[in-house]
């Protein structure tokens, strides 16, 4: 069994690696320095986000339009295969009871 810290700093990196991957940089280096920070916390809240990022100057209020309804695609025909079931309903209950 892991402890709590244990878990806390491999989701930590887990979470830093994921990032990293998806978004090219690396959220665990300081823009600024290129020191290796700590994540000491996760703000989930968005009032308080949006708080933070006012008072640092980069919260955007960017009223914009919801997006375009997406149109269904048209197909011509389709077409639907016959299955073969070669297990009969017995069978199945019998294999997997």
């Amino acid at each position: 069994k892991l402890s709590s810290s244990l878990y806390r700093a491999l989701s930590q990196k887990n979470w830093a690696i994921l990032i990293k991957k998806a978004w090219e940089v690396d959220p665990l280096v300081c823009p600024s320095c290129g020191s290796i920070m700590k994540m000491i916390a996760v703000i989930d809240k968005v009032d308080v986000v949006k708080k933070i990022l006012n008072h640092i100057g980069l919260w955007v209020d960017d009223e914009r339009d919801p997006p375009e309804e997406t149109k269904q695609a048209e197909y011509e025909e389709v077409t639907r295969e016959p299955f073969l079931n070669v297990w009969s309903a017995n069978e199945r209950t019998e294999k997997y009871a």
